[in-house]
């Protein structure tokens, strides 16, 4: 059995129907400049957008340690490890392990989390570090803003489309090399105060098309 410790109760209320919002709204329009960069039309692009029936898996969060979560869906469910975990129309994790009737979920923040992502025109690999998230790797050459948004790439039969991740928090240079920046991220939504998630399941029968 997948355990953990006991969720800490909420302190403060949080409106996930705003930040669901926000998120969606950074979503559509990264799907918009990648269509636009593919230079198909926006309503064919739309179409490739993970929906219900293509399809999420709604869960519950039963418990939250450290940085995994556990979710009571699992192999009665086609969930498998390395699919994508929503949380307010944002990535929070991935499915790293999976039982009968429950997964674990290793969120975003954990150090062993590892991400393809996008920021601005860069590529990049963002990494869980405690509460925050970090990128490193950028020169400082490549300007980059507070309150910038992160997008996770999209991923063959895993993710069709860019998603919003994490909102950029501080840029400061990188204690490894001088001439790169070490870029802190915030998680786009607060994750504490979930209490439950939408895991992407890709139609693997609609690739290609």
């Amino acid at each position: 059995m997948l355990s953990a410790r006991i969720r800490q109760p909420i302190k403060e209320p949080v409106d996930h129907s705003e930040i669901q919002l926000q998120n969606r709204n950074a979503n559509l329009e990264a799907m918009l400049a990648e269509a636009m960069q593919r230079n198909k039309k926006l309503t064919a692009f739309l179409r490739e957008y993970p929906m219900p029936g293509d399809e999420f898996i709604f869960a519950n969060i039963t418990k939250i340690s450290g940085n995994e979560m556990i979710i009571n869906c699992g192999q009665n469910q086609p969930l498998k490890a390395g699919q994508f975990v929503l949380g307010d129309n944002s990535i929070i994790g991935t499915v790293s392990e999976v039982a009968p009737y429950s997964s674990k979920v290793r969120l975003i923040t954990s150090p062993l989390s590892r991400i393809a992502v996008k920021i601005g025109n860069k590529d990049a690999v963002i990494e869980g570090d405690k509460d925050k998230l970090k990128i490193e790797l950028i020169p400082k050459s490549f300007e980059i803003k507070a309150g910038e948004k992160v997008f996770c790439k999209p991923k063959q039969g895993f993710l069709y489309t860019p998603i919003t991740i994490g909102n950029v928090v501080e840029c400061k240079t990188s204690t490894k090399n001088l001439l790169l920046w070490q870029i802190i991220v915030e998680p786009a939504c607060d994750i504490e105060t979930l209490t439950s998630v939408d895991v992407i399941i890709i139609n693997t029968d609609k690739q290609g098309k």
